[in-house]
């Protein structure tokens, strides 16, 4: 590569990156995503189990130390099949980008592989889950 088109390379990469902050990841968006998210997978996870799930708009809740990538803690609160209403803590690890993982304990959503209405062993969608969101 010519120097010259190494150094507008460089410089564009530069205006791009330059947009993207780890402050940039807010409460707000993350809620937004995690709990719809959460929503899907769980409906899929029900369907697996051949149950049929409440169709809700789930309320999640997120917290940090301050603002922006890392490690957060989002509380899902879901309607489960009995009609209970369940808060689910979910550990999220946020990228600068505007992605996630979440993961969920075993105890409230089941174990990373479960059996399905025919009897495969089948992924868990709610064990853990990735996704992103729109950056403020």
């Amino acid at each position: 590569m010519r120097p010259t088109a190494a150094l507008a390379a460089a410089a564009l990469l530069a205006v791009i990156l330059s947009g993207c902050s780890a402050n940039d990841v807010t409460a707000a968006g993350l809620e937004n995503a995690v709990g719809t998210t959460f929503a899907r997978m769980y409906a899929l996870q029900q369907t697996d189990l051949g149950h049929t799930a409440a169709r809700a708009d789930p309320a999640a809740a997120c917290t940090q130390g301050s603002a922006g990538a890392g490690a957060w803690t989002c509380t899902v609160h879901y309607p489960f099949p009995d009609g209970h209403v369940e808060g689910v803590a979910l550990e999220v690890e946020v990228q600068p980008i505007g992605c996630y993982t979440a993961t969920a304990p075993a105890s409230l959503v089941g174990a990373q592989r479960i059996r399905d209405t025919r009897g495969r062993l089948v992924t868990n969608p709610l064990f853990a889950f990735d996704g992103c969101f729109a950056l403020r």
